[in-house]
């Protein structure tokens, strides 16, 4: 059953140089000092190579820029979907999609554990946290600026650990999305307004019931596809995702990786560690849709409701997820440097004509 959304939220508190009120909540994380050139190294030497050496199959790596529309197109063509769609002029339009047990859905259910760096200092709240629908407003313009309702590195009522879930069922898919809003983005060049996604996909067993068969997990302008057997699973039997430092992408374990203990966790049940020790704190979920347990139903025309379809809706992958065929016809690093050294190469080609034209015409 749905919980009532919003919940009451406290009168907005902006950071204050009192001693008292600067430590109110819990304060888990330092604020991370920010170098744009280091930060652009830190990508190439930490980010990049995490992603090219997990378990799974890239798709999008060294794009620069979203392609998702151009896989459907051309790998998806038009695969039947239900849960949330968009008309033409934007207007969502919801539907609870079925769960074959003719129950709720549980959202903890197969939701895997996040693991923090420890040096994170932007966590995952609601994207209208501080009681408004202003996302221009969570966050300084600069990093470690003056201004922005969000304090780095303190978890409290205001700033409680939030996703927004959402099912979707494509093709002999049903898919599971957790989403993930962050105030700022200190990897590479600093943004406001960042987020992330992981998506469950689950397929009918040979008894008939959903069986998780892969794992999807956004990384900068691609995402990665894992089979659920080659990952890295916790006690709980959830797999484990490693979330970027500054910049939220979302790189899965494999088999041979280990559990690190140090840094913020959410555990798949909700619940939240810090430096393997529990927390008073814990994740609590929003939904769309109606037939989904222990989460906040969002209100229709609310801040909550808008602020969360907006970052669920970037990429489109949130509500239409890419199905793992385009994975297999269009993933892998070999096939994105071929692109990328393809893309090089035209231009060469192109500067060479121009030079050649102006020598001899």
């Amino acid at each position: 059953m749905n919980l009532s959304w919003p919940p009451r939220l406290p009168n907005p508190r902006l950071p204050s140089k009192n001693k008292a009120d600067s430590e109110a909540g819990l304060r888990v994380a330092d604020p991370r000092a920010y170098n744009a050139k280091l930060e652009k190294v830190r990508v190439l030497v930490e980010d990049i190579p995490a992603a090219t050496t997990g378990p799974g199959l890239m798709l999008g790596l060294l794009d620069q820029h979203s392609r998702l529309t151009e896989y459907r197109e051309k790998f998806e063509k038009k695969v039947p979907l239900t849960g949330i769609r968009f008309e033409n002029d934007g207007t969502p339009v919801i539907t609870d999609v079925p769960n074959p047990q003719d129950k709720a859905w549980d959202p903890f259910q197969f939701m895997p554990r996040f693991l923090f760096d420890p040096g994170e200092d932007a966590f995952p709240v609601a994207p209208a946290f501080d009681g408004d629908g202003n996302l221009d407003n969570n966050a300084p313009s600069k990093p470690n600026g003056v201004g922005g309702n969000y304090r780095d590195g303190v978890i409290e009522d205001r700033q409680a650990l939030s996703g927004g879930f959402a099912v979707t069922r494509k093709g002999d898919y049903t898919v599971l999305t957790y989403s993930f809003y962050y105030p700022h983005n200190k990897a590479g060049d600093y943004h406001t307004k960042d987020w992330s996604i992981a998506q469950v996909y689950l397929r009918p067993g040979k008894d008939g019931k959903l069986q998780p068969e892969s794992l999807y997990t956004s990384w900068h302008h691609g995402g990665m596809l894992t089979p659920w057997d080659k990952l890295l699973k916790d006690e709980q039997g959830k797999p484990v995702i490693q979330v970027g430092l500054g910049s939220h992408s979302l790189t899965p374990l494999g088999l041979k990786d280990s559990l690190p203990e140090r840094g913020l966790q959410i555990l798949g049940n909700g619940a939240a560690q810090w430096n393997d020790k529990p927390l008073p704190n814990r994740l609590s979920l929003d939904s769309f849709q109606k037939n989904v347990q222990t989460a906040f139903l969002l209100e229709p025309g609310s801040d909550a409701f808008k602020t969360r379809l907006l970052m669920m809706r970037y990429g489109y992958v949130g509500f239409d997820p890419l199905m793992p065929e385009v994975f297999a016809e269009q993933g892998g690093v070999a096939k994105a440097i071929e692109e990328k050294a393809a893309g090089y190469a035209s231009r060469a080609l192109e500067k060479l004509k121009e030079t050649w034209k102006k020598l001899f015409d």
